[in-house]
């Protein structure tokens, strides 16, 4: 997993920052949760956590996010008095 993150998020192209620092920051939380387990004695407390970064790693490889930046959001028009936009 730890290897697919990195391919994944150095592959990423510099104009999509919000997909990019997402890869590398799950990328670090593993290698935080590794060197924690690997100095100090902390029971079965990292498994549950190791499992649901994987999860998220997991989830975060597969999820195609193109269509995030292809879709437009359409502004509701209402009958408010006040000025805000209504975003669905």
């Amino acid at each position: 997993m730890m290897i697919r993150l990195f391919f994944y998020s150095m592959l990423q192209p510099l104009t999509r920052p919000p997909t990019n620092p997402f890869g590398f920051t799950l990328l670090s939380l593993f290698v935080v949760i590794f060197w924690s387990i690997a100095t100090v004695w902390l029971g079965g407390q990292t498994a549950d956590l190791l499992f649901l970064i994987v999860g998220w790693s997991e989830g975060y490889l597969i999820w195609d996010s193109k269509h995030l930046l292809t879709n437009k959001l359409i502004p509701v028009k209402s009958e408010k008095p006040f000025k805000f936009n209504r975003y669905l």
